[in-house]
């Protein structure tokens, strides 16, 4: 199964991504075949992910970047 952690407030993006770092081992059970984050000053997301069936893609978290 897989896991998500996160974290809002007065954080800067480093602060975050250090933060979420050890969020996220603490769930490495959740999930120990791939790690991935997300963050921004004051926001960070991560997750773990158990790689049940496609092992080799669906690397997390997903995103998509707009303009315009």
């Amino acid at each position: 199964m897989c896991g998500i952690v996160g974290l809002v407030g007065d954080f800067s993006r480093e602060d975050c991504l250090t933060v979420l770092g050890k969020m996220r081992d603490c769930i490495v059970h959740r999930g120990p075949d791939d790690e991935g984050n997300w963050a921004e000053d004051g926001f960070a997301f991560g997750m773990r992910r158990l790689s049940i069936i496609d092992l080799e893609g669906s690397h997390q978290p997903m995103w998509e970047e707009r303009t315009g």
